[in-house]
């Protein structure tokens, strides 16, 4: 791809203990990112997705093994740096908009910024998301893809490094999960965010630049896709 590299995982593994048990939720993994690049994180439940991806949000602390970001190493921050690491460099979004319900969408949005400490085009997101009209509404007054462009909105507004996504289609039918993914699809396009998708649909991979398969906690294959598609002309 000739792309910069923004995400380098070096044998990063994540083992929890239940008990007496021990659960490898990730085996010594390996993985560059490119900035700018779509990826999809695909495999069946307990494949290890979302311990990946929040191990590269700093959700999470790697059992072994070094995630840098940006250059920076981010395995043994203390708390506030990460902290101060997920709140300046990552996006997220989820199945479930987390929605503040007696705030109003551009309240919900604006609230990103006065947690970060930033200034953002908070109008100027909303209309891109094409929920400007929206803006002085509550959440529980709009449909389900209208409430996740808003937590869309949320995650970009800080203008963040990494924009990741965990399922963020699972809660929406599928016309509306393709209008959703469209819109991702369109600010990377747009301000080239690198953008991280978690799901367990494999059309959804035909959107990427490249596909991770993981199962049993093990990165299996990699794929590149030669001409990502928008994904309006995907359907499942």
């Amino acid at each position: 791809m000739g792309r910069e590299t923004v995400v380098s995982l070096h044998q990063v593994s994540k083992t929890y203990i239940m008990g007496e048990v021990k659960v490898a939720a990730l085996k010594p993994t390996d993985l560059e990112i490119n900035r700018g690049e779509i990826l999809v994180l695909l495999g069946p439940s307990g494949s290890g997705k979302s311990t990946l991806l929040n191990l590269i949000g700093g959700v999470d602390r790697p059992s072994s093994g070094k995630i840098v970001v940006n250059g920076r190493d981010i395995t043994n921050l203390d708390d506030d740096a990460l902290t101060a690491y997920r709140r300046d460099m990552v996006g997220f979004v989820f199945q479930f908009f987390n929605l503040i319900p007696n705030l109003t969408v551009r309240e919900n949005v604006e609230l990103a910024l006065e947690i970060t400490g930033k200034k953002g085009p908070v109008d100027t997101v909303l209309e891109k998301l094409g929920i400007g009209d929206k803006a002085d509404q509550f959440p529980s007054q709009l449909s389900g893809g209208e409430q996740q462009r808003v937590a869309i909105a949320r995650a970009l507004v800080k203008q963040p490094e990494l924009l990741l996504c965990d399922e963020p289609t699972g809660a929406l039918d599928s016309a509306t999960g393709a209008r959703v993914l469209a819109a991702l699809w369109e600010i990377n396009r747009d301000t080239g965010k690198t953008l991280i998708i978690i799901t367990h649909n494999v059309p959804i991979a035909a959107m990427a630049d490249r596909v991770i398969h993981l199962r049993d906690g093990r990165i299996e294959k990699i794929e590149t896709n030669a001409e990502p598609v928008n994904p309006l002309s995907i359907s499942w």
